[in-house]
């Protein structure tokens, strides 16, 4: 499930990304890719740039920040993409 150029590092289970999804749309998650990572940690919310790894949902609107290991799989913390 992780897409082309996915982050590297996260120890978010791949098979519990089946489980997970966007709270906005309903969608599934998966890693995100580099490129979206980076946006995150650019982000106002997420400027500690603790953030190393990102879930986006299937029609890449949204991406929501893994901190600390742990998914911010809060509507208010979602990345507009």
């Amino acid at each position: 499930m992780e897409r082309p150029g996915g982050s590297v590092g996260s120890k978010v289970l791949r098979p519990e990304l089946e489980f997970l999804v966007c709270p906005h749309t309903g969608e599934s998650l998966a890693l995100a890719a580099a490129e979206v990572v980076d946006r995150v940690r650019n982000s106002r919310s997420h400027a500690d740039h603790s953030t190393i790894s990102a879930l986006v949902n299937a029609s890449e609107t949204f991406a929501y920040p893994v901190v600390n290991d742990i998914p911010i799989l809060l509507a208010d913390e979602a990345i507009p993409l």
